[in-house]
C-alpha cells in the first residue's frame, strides 16, 4: 500500500460557531459546507479537507475525540509577520514564533496560535 497524501482531517470542537470564525477568518480556511444538524462543517486548505466536528455528531466518529486535543499544521503562503499582524487583529495570541525548524518539505518558519478549544495551530512558511 502506498499513501500519496492526507485527504482530510477531523478536529472535534465544543463549539462549531467559535471554531469556523478562527478556522475561516483567522487561519483563512475555505468554508465549503455546514451539516444541517450543525455538528459537522467541513473547510478547504488547498487540496485537503479540515472537517470541524461537535461532540454530538453521529456516525462514524473517532472513539474518544476530545476539543482541544489537536496539533495541526498549516502551510501558508503569506510571510511569517504577516501571518502574526492578521493574528493579533483577530484578537488571537501568538504564543510562539516566528521560529525556523524543519518541515515535511524541509527548512520553515512557524507561529504557533491556539483554536478557541485549546488546539496547537501551526501555521508555516517554507
Amino acid at each position: 500500500m502506498t499513501m500519496l497524501r492526507m485527504d482530510h482531517v477531523v478536529i472535534p470542537v465544543s463549539d462549531l460557531d467559535a471554531a469556523l470564525r478562527f478556522y475561516r477568518d483567522v487561519v483563512g480556511l475555505e468554508l465549503m459546507e455546514v451539516n444541517g444538524e450543525r455538528t459537522l462543517a467541513t473547510l478547504r486548505a488547498g487540496d485537503q479537507l479540515v472537517k470541524l466536528e461537535t461532540p454530538d455528531r453521529q456516525g462514524l466518529v473517532a472513539a474518544r475525540a476530545v476539543p482541544g486535543s489537536a496539533d495541526l499544521c498549516f502551510e501558508s503562503s503569506d510571510d511569517p509577520q504577516s501571518t502574526v499582524a492578521r493574528c493579533r487583529a483577530c484578537g488571537v495570541d501568538v504564543i510562539d514564533g516566528p521560529v525556523r525548524k524543519r518541515g515535511a518539505r524541509g527548512a520553515m518558519t512557524s507561529v504557533y496560535v491556539r483554536d478557541p478549544d485549546g488546539s496547537l495551530v501551526e501555521i508555516a512558511h517554507y
